[in-house]
């Protein structure tokens, strides 16, 4: 008897803070419904939440990656695309060739004989008396 009499006390005091929790909650409830009756809707703010948007944390992953159909066409294009440089423009943009091509005119060819190697190929300079024709 007396451990029924023990187990019903916290009971008692679980349903009284339930109650009170419900009561609580329909208070707040009532309190919304009258701020919600009371206000009107904010269409600026309505329009804020709607233009919000979250970035992609990996925007990579959300491109294709398939290759144009195009490409064809672009190679018949670059197939036809001729460039016109200047040698000499696009010989002096190469450090070594520009060496080369300074030490040629300093020294106008009279210390260039026979042949020169420049980093891996072999440039030959030969003068017209060194060059012989149908031998």
């Amino acid at each position: 008897m007396q451990l029924q009499k023990n187990m019903n006390t916290p009971i008692q005091d679980l349903k009284m803070q339930i109650r009170q929790l419900t009561n609580t909650m329909s208070h707040l409830q009532s309190l919304l419904r009258s701020i919600n009756a009371n206000s009107e809707p904010d269409t600026n703010s309505q329009m804020l939440q709607q233009d919000k948007t979250v970035p992609l944390p990996f925007p990579t992953q959300t491109i294709s990656t398939k290759k144009p159909d195009s490409d064809e066409e672009l190679l018949r294009m670059f197939r036809k695309v001729e460039i016109n440089i200047p040698l000499l423009d696009v010989i002096k943009q190469i450090p070594k060739y520009a060496k080369f091509l300074k030490e040629l005119c300093m020294h106008k060819r009279k210390n260039m004989k026979g042949s020169m190697e420049m980093g891996g190929i072999v440039m030959a300079l030969t003068r017209n008396e060194d060059f012989t024709i149908g031998a």
